[in-house]
């Protein structure tokens, strides 16, 4: 598929994230039971634990969700889909503010002081990183990420990956993605048929189709058979990784 313009996720698009987003999570939640216990490392977690949170995980829409999923499981809440995770939050949301403020206290506290160990937990995929650095095409190519982007650019430079500061996108939900790719639609005079935007959530997907650009659903991210089948319902294709490098971008 030839395209003009290439827009990618991050998290489960270019970085495999969830070791440090599960590690951070976990010592967010333990700040807000106002116990001292930090780890530092993925495998100090409870392995029985990190299966459910793994599981959990593909339900998330934005950092803080790290911390209800501890929440979750310290409550034994039964997190089967999508619909059981937002009513979850919905039902603790009084919380969301102090969840979000600990999770990006610890993040930036991890990163402040233990740096090189919070840059390894933040693989790349396979083959992305040589991907990334040979991409002829950067003046083309953005990041659109709820993930911060001084974090975003952390990572790359960790990874030997340079991308200008203007190619990296911070969506939340006063600034949705839909309407940042909207934004560039219009600023670089793009037909949205010449614009294609990869990510890994289906419901982003489905909220950006509007814009007509050509979506794709990165099904190496963190997705299940069930929200696969919702993205085939709504004429989104999935890509696998070796997809991803087949294609034409011009």
């Amino acid at each position: 598929m030839n395209t003009r313009f290439l827009a990618l996720d991050f998290d489960g698009v270019i970085g495999d994230s969830i070791h440090e987003c599960l590690v951070v999570g976990f010592n967010a939640y333990q700040q807000y039971l106002g116990t001292n216990k930090k780890v530092y490392s993925f495998e100090e977690l409870n392995p029985g634990s990190i299966e459910q949170a793994r599981a959990i995980r593909n339900y998330i829409r934005s950092g803080e969700d790290y911390v209800y999923i501890y929440h979750a499981l310290e409550n034994k809440a039964p997190i089967l889909s999508q619909d059981d995770f937002d009513a979850f939050t919905q039902t603790f949301s009084s919380l969301r503010d102090r969840f979000f403020e600990v999770f990006y206290s610890e993040r930036q506290r991890f990163l402040d002081h233990h740096r090189e160990l919070w840059l390894k937990l933040n693989p790349l995929y396979p083959g992305m990183q040589s991907w990334l650095q040979n991409y002829p095409h950067k003046d083309r190519l953005v990041i659109i990420t709820t993930k911060k982007t001084e974090y975003v650019a952390e990572i790359l430079k960790f990874h030997d990956i340079i991308l200008k500061s203007e190619a990296l996108y911070h969506a939340s939900p006063k600034h949705p993605k839909k309407d940042i790719i909207a934004s560039l639609l219009q600023r670089y005079e793009i037909e949205p048929s010449e614009f294609v935007f990869i990510d890994d959530q289906v419901d982003t997907l489905i909220k950006v189709k509007p814009v007509q650009v050509k979506c794709i659903l990165a099904l190496w991210g963190y997705n299940t058979p069930e929200q696969q089948k919702t993205a085939r319902k709504n004429n989104i294709p999935g890509w696998e990784l070796e997809d991803f490098w087949k294609q034409n971008y011009p």
